[in-house]
């Protein structure tokens, strides 16, 4: 998608970034194309350093060239990475659904989720779900134009601009082979 307009747009020590609106110009995409490697991004990369470039970046002439792309992955198993972040009584024999269930003692046995994206000309369709799965306890024991050209992996985003939240954050590496 090739595009010439006015865009937030700012170059760091690792990246460069653009901000590319939607209609709604509280939503963008955020793209963070890697300086040298995206390894090397991924590694240095936080919040804190998506908003500073957010509020360090400025109206750019930019000529855009983002490839189309869509990513999606299989459903999978998000419990372990809950637990890492903290959330563990729900998934033990502690836990208290009885708001749920009066008569059956319930568990949590996973948490499946499925996030699928996919960007060109028309704009981003982001699409994500998640499902708690819950049974029997006892049933067992997810003018210038500055060039901005995607020809290497980058990270982006989908962000609410007006609260700094990050909504969907992803990394393309292949573009999608075109027939």
């Amino acid at each position: 998608m090739f595009k010439e307009a006015e865009y937030i747009y700012g170059q760091f020590d690792s990246f460069e970034y653009i901000q590319l609106p939607y209609k709604n110009e509280a939503y963008a995409m955020e793209v963070l194309l890697p300086v040298t490697s995206i390894n090397d991004l991924e590694d240095s990369i936080t919040d804190e350093y998506i908003i500073k470039a957010q509020k360090l970046s400025k109206k750019t002439n930019v000529r855009s060239l983002l490839p189309k792309f869509k990513i999606g992955g299989a459903s999978q198993s998000v419990i372990n990475i809950l637990k890492q972040l903290g959330i563990q009584e729900v998934f033990s024999n502690k836990a208290n659904f009885k708001q749920f269930s009066q008569s059956e003692p319930l568990i949590i046995p996973d948490v499946i989720h499925s996030a699928n994206i996919q960007s060109n000309e028309k704009g981003t369709e982001a699409v994500a779900a998640t499902a708690v799965l819950m049974m029997k306890k006892r049933c067992i024991d997810f003018k210038k134009y500055q060039e901005f050209v995607y020809n290497k992996p980058f990270i982006f985003t989908v962000s609410h601009i007006p609260s700094n939240t990050i909504l969907f954050l992803g990394r393309f590496c292949v573009p999608e082979k075109q027939v």
